[in-house]
């Protein structure tokens, strides 16, 4: 049950405020949603944008990628929401 995850395949959801990515268990695609506070944390620099989430999102990727390995261990679904909290356990 070891996910594979490809970078070409998140996206920022500005409606939602939140990055969405998906992930790969052989044939099955297993999507996730990460909400904006569980990886960025706006710096005196920032604007605010897309650009700046995206950066974040990238600078915390193996944790980001180990805490929905985690998620989908202990249930298998095929879509997933994580939240801060899911990124400090």
């Amino acid at each position: 049950m070891a996910l594979k995850f490809l970078d070409d395949m998140s996206y920022f959801d500005h409606r939602r405020q939140q990055m969405r990515f998906v992930a790969h268990d052989g044939s099955k695609a297993v999507s996730f949603r990460i909400e904006l506070d569980a990886f960025y944390s706006p710096g005196i620099e920032d604007s605010g944008g897309e650009t700046d989430y995206l950066g974040a999102f990238y600078q915390n990727l193996d944790a980001i990628h180990a805490a929905a390995q985690a998620a989908y261990q202990k249930g298998g679904r095929s879509s997933y929401f994580l939240s801060n909290e899911d990124l400090r356990s």
